[in-house]
């Protein structure tokens, strides 16, 4: 089950929570305290330079913005090698766009701030179906490039993302492995689980090769179901994030 699924099942209160708990403590239970100040329910504010001045990139930016202002429904946690990854789940003020924000510090500086959107939600129905996008020697999530697909766009190519994380001369690695512990604006007491297996691309947008688009494909996994997203995303400044409440 996608992430963005299980949310809306439990604000419709039908998602079971997922619980490891050892003498009442959550295993791996998320942090209340997050990044920039980022609570549930806060009000955030976003820069839109990157988004105004990628549309005008030689193959300009596919993502678009989700807003100016969103609210923080939901965050999780990954811990991940040496490093604290935290996922805001942001929703538009009148809930007609969603957006999450990926946030990684290391030692506890920020190191990286991206905000993605989901394009495509897959559910594969068979094992041919998720070997497309998970086997091993081939599996669509992990390969040297993704491309968007070509339907979307009849009078022009689909751009290509080249692969962020692995080496560059493989033709594929194995998708890094996240666990992720999350917590909804719905419940704050109840966390919920979700695995992950995921690459992330990137290509640049302009000449000057100061705006990067990422695509982010990722398997999550619940106790229900499973599912591939793809997410376009870009770069964020820690400076051009602000909260407003």
């Amino acid at each position: 089950m996608s992430t963005w699924r299980m949310l809306r099942n439990v604000a419709k209160n039908k998602t079971e929570p997922i619980y490891k708990m050892f003498g009442g403590k959550v295993e791996n239970e998320p942090e209340n305290k997050l990044p920039l100040g980022i609570h549930i329910g806060g009000k955030i504010q976003i820069e839109q330079t990157s988004f105004l001045l990628g549309r005008k990139g030689e193959i300009p930016l596919q993502l678009e913005s989700p807003g100016k202002e969103l609210i923080v429904i939901a965050y999780g946690q990954i811990k991940y090698d040496n490093a604290n990854v935290y996922r805001i789940y942001l929703e538009s003020v009148d809930s007609s766009k969603e957006a999450m924000l990926q946030i990684v510090e290391e030692d506890g500086n920020i190191a990286e701030i991206r905000l993605f959107r989901t394009i495509d939600e897959i559910y594969p129905t068979d094992e041919d179906e998720w070997d497309f996008w998970l086997a091993e020697a081939d599996g669509y999530i992990g390969l040297n490039e993704f491309s968007l697909k070509e339907e979307d766009f009849p009078d022009s190519i689909p751009p290509s993302y080249l692969r962020v994380w692995g080496e560059d001369s493989q033709f594929r690695v194995k998708p890094l492995e996240w666990k992720e512990f999350l917590r909804s604006a719905q419940d704050e007491s109840r966390i919920m689980q979700i695995t992950h297996q995921l690459m992330l691309y990137g290509r640049w947008v302009n000449e000057d090769n100061d705006i990067a688009e990422y695509a982010l494909l990722d398997m999550e996994e619940s106790s229900d179901e499973a599912c591939v997203n793809v997410f376009l995303g870009i770069e964020i400044e820690p400076a051009g994030i602000k909260m407003i409440y």
